[in-house]
């Protein structure tokens, strides 16, 4: 029996030894053990980030390089809570992410601030997840944390950027707002917005015009708006009608500027304009002004202008009603009548040519050939002058749109009035040289000149500085060309005076030159 007890004592230690692992097994285990916390904080270490594990205690458990540079000034951080080593504070933050996980057992995410010694000197972007034992309970949280100061510099440094942007646009004089290509408003400044009687810039996001009291011009301002984004040009000095919030008819300069994305494309349309409703309301009433002074003034002149043959008619007539005269006396006084009567009809004449636009029947016209017709007409008078004519008119001048009969009467003016001013002699110089798509033609002589204080208003009806002249030639003149669609000036030279006169060029479509 004892020696069957001995026997079964020493299986039982045979199996123990057998159960036991190798010193060789250990030491391997171990090992690898070692290797798996190397590579693990290799990997912890090597993650840009900051990562710090805490026990559910809120303990500092574990940390990689990125906190450790961040907290440089807590370190140690192992053993110590949260809150203590990374916030400075002696007790648990107000808002934080890691209770929120560890209560609920969910991830939370919190943008904290990265705090030293001298406070706040970043932030950073701290998302917590909660970490479980083999049993599914609770045993602490993983901190995965980036630093996102640059960003937040950037976001402040965009805001203010945005702000002052906005205060400088809601304080200039002019509206702003900014289209996408489906007309929709994708913003403006405070000034479009109260025209439009919004209480905010925000409130037109969204809108188009025809949500807005301007609505019955709606078709107007998007047929515009296409053209600008279709065409890629911008259209400027748009002079257009408004209807306010208020019900108020204003009118704006409007310029319409295509909007582009980071790669050119026309995404938009920004919008300025600036109301001219007081400028335009001045321009008509100056405008009026003007009208009623150069209506006083023809009223007067064109008084003057009947009086003296009036006075002369009466004078006659009384003379022969009153006064034993003799036939041939009789004749002499009603023949100066006559000649009175004469000249009053020749003045209500030129008063209707003026007064009433004549029938310009337009075609392509020979400038040059109309010249020589004029200097035709009136060559007896230029020889008699002692008048030399120069001429500089190209053979390749194009032709322009105008009535034949209406540009000889003009040049036929031009070149009375350089024969008038030249008395003892001189040189009249006429030059025509084409510009775009007008020609300019200019009559320059060498006389006195026009006194400075008559050159604005010899254009004028009955204004002269000939003693007897009616102030009409170059009113009727003016009339002409600006019917034509040009226009005409006077200056004086240091040799005399000019005059210089724009045609616009006949159109290639036009019917067969007159010649």
């Amino acid at each position: 029996m004892a020696r069957m007890a001995k026997t079964k004592q020493e299986s039982r230690l045979k199996k123990s030894r057998n159960a036991r692992p190798s010193v060789q097994a250990v030491s391997q285990v171990e090992r690898k053990i070692r290797e798996n916390e190397r590579f693990l904080q290799a990997v912890f270490d090597g993650i840009q980030d900051g990562i710090s594990v805490l026990d559910k205690d809120l303990n500092v458990v574990r940390v990689n390089h990125a906190i450790e540079d961040w907290y440089e000034h807590a370190m140690p951080l192992a053993g110590k809570k949260c809150f203590a080593a990374y916030h400075l504070r002696s007790e648990p933050c107000r808002v934080c992410p890691t209770i929120n996980a560890l209560n609920s057992g969910t991830p939370h995410m919190e943008e904290v601030p990265l705090t030293g010694p001298d406070g706040v000197r970043g932030w950073l972007e701290l998302y917590a997840f909660p970490m479980y034992d083999e049993e599914g309970r609770i045993t602490g949280a993983i901190e995965y944390v980036r630093n996102i100061t640059e960003r937040k510099q950037a976001e402040a440094a965009r805001r203010e950027s945005e702000e002052r942007l906005k205060a400088a646009m809601d304080n200039i004089p002019q509206a702003v707002f900014w289209k996408d290509r489906n007309l929709v408003y994708l913003g403006c400044n405070r000034q479009f917005a109260e025209d439009g009687g919004l209480s905010s810039p925000d409130e037109i996001i969204g809108k188009t015009a025809l949500d807005m009291p301007w609505a019955n011009h709606a078709a107007f301002y998007h047929s515009d708006d296409r053209l600008v984004m279709e065409s890629d040009q911008p259209k400027l000095n748009i002079e257009e009608p408004l209807t306010k919030a208020d019900g108020t008819q204003r009118w704006l300069r409007t310029n319409k500027i295509p909007m582009h994305d980071a790669e050119g494309n026309v995404v938009g349309v920004v919008t300025t304009y600036e109301d001219i409703t007081e400028r335009k309301q001045m321009e008509q009433y100056v405008l009026h002004t003007e009208r009623l002074a150069a209506t006083g003034r023809l009223a007067a002149a064109l008084a003057h202008e009947i009086n003296n043959p009036l006075h002369a008619i009466g004078n006659g007539l009384e003379l022969v009603l009153d006064f034993p005269l003799d036939a041939s006396e009789q004749r002499k006084y009603l023949q100066a009548a006559l000649r009175e009567i004469e000249r009053l009809q020749a003045l209500a004449g030129r008063v209707l040519d003026f007064a009433r636009p004549p029938h310009l029947e337009r075609r392509p016209t020979d400038v040059a050939a109309v010249v020589h017709h004029a200097l035709t007409l009136s060559s007896k008078q230029l020889q008699h002058s002692r008048i030399d004519v120069n001429l500089n008119l190209p053979d390749d001048l194009p032709q322009v749109s105008a009535s034949r009969d209406h540009l000889t009467q003009v040049f036929l003016n031009l070149i009375i009035n350089a024969i008038e001013a030249m008395p003892r002699g001189g040189a009249l110089r006429i030059t025509a040289c084409p510009s775009d798509d007008h020609i300019e033609l200019s009559f320059a002589d060498t006389g006195a000149g026009i006194p400075s204080e008559s050159l604005g208003m010899i254009f004028e009806p009955f204004y002269t500085t000939k003693e007897d002249g009616t102030g009409l030639g170059l009113a009727v003149s003016h009339s002409i060309i600006q019917q034509h669609g040009g226009s005409i000036s006077a200056n004086n030279t240091p040799d005399g005076a000019v005059v210089t006169l724009s045609l616009p060029v006949a159109d290639a479509s036009s019917e067969e030159a007159d010649e």
